[in-house]
């Protein structure tokens, strides 16, 4: 898979379900573990795709993407733009 690929993938699960504090609450993800299950085991994509995300969202190189979905107020909203503005730039 592409870092594209995984970007897409990764904000269909976020469209499906999402959440904050935690990686997983049953059918629902925040957005570093999106790109994880996106990605699926070992992809060397998957680096790529989380600084495709935080570049998009200018926290690279120092932000980090976990702190960022987790920031009290977040909307699932803004998490899906997040991902689309980095598959518009992948």
């Amino acid at each position: 898979m592409t870092t594209k690929d995984i970007l897409i993938e990764a904000r269909k699960l976020v469209e499906k379900g999402w959440c904050q504090y935690t990686l997983l609450d049953g059918d629902k993800v925040c957005a570093s573990h999106a790109i994880y299950c996106a990605a699926g085991p070992g992809d060397d994509y998957t680096g790529r795709a989380f600084v495709a995300v935080r570049k998009s969202l200018g926290l690279w190189p120092f932000g980090t993407l976990t702190a960022w979905n987790d920031t009290p107020g977040r909307t699932q909203a803004e998490v899906l733009a997040a991902f689309d503005k980095a598959i518009a730039e992948a």
